[in-house]
């Protein structure tokens, strides 16, 4: 294995044989040892206990409205321009901000109970 901190080394790929990693730096070493051995990595014990509650973090509960939020606003642009499309009215052209409005109202039903949470642990937190 062929370790090295220097640019002189990694610009230089003649000496180099295909199982030789080049490490830029203390990180990258080891990370590399975490990958090449058998073992999982263990976390480190640390004091604190975890909660493992229904509702889940706040973080992985903003994740999935955004990913959710993501989605149907693609369905929505999706549907609106089906409809757009396909439909022979000259009406068919309020179906994109129709649909829009009744995405963002879906996506704020979610959203505003989230945020209170959010606030509120805020104020305890700092209050």
């Amino acid at each position: 294995m062929f370790v090295s901190t220097d640019n002189e080394a990694s610009v230089n790929n003649e000496h180099l044989e295909e199982d030789d990693i080049i490490f830029i730096g203390p990180s990258m070493a080891l990370a590399s040892q975490e990958l090449r051995s058998n073992e999982a990595p263990t976390p480190a014990p640390h004091p604190h206990p975890h909660k493992n509650t229904a509702e889940g973090s706040l973080n992985v509960r903003s994740i999935i409205l955004h990913i959710a939020g993501d989605a149907l606003g693609s369905v929505g642009v999706i549907l609106s321009g089906l409809i757009i499309w396909f439909a022979q009215s000259p009406a068919r052209y309020c179906a994109d901000p129709v649909l829009s409005i009744v995405i963002t109202i879906l996506i704020m039903c979610s959203a505003v109970p989230l945020g209170s949470v959010f606030f509120l642990a805020l104020f305890f937190f700092f209050g």
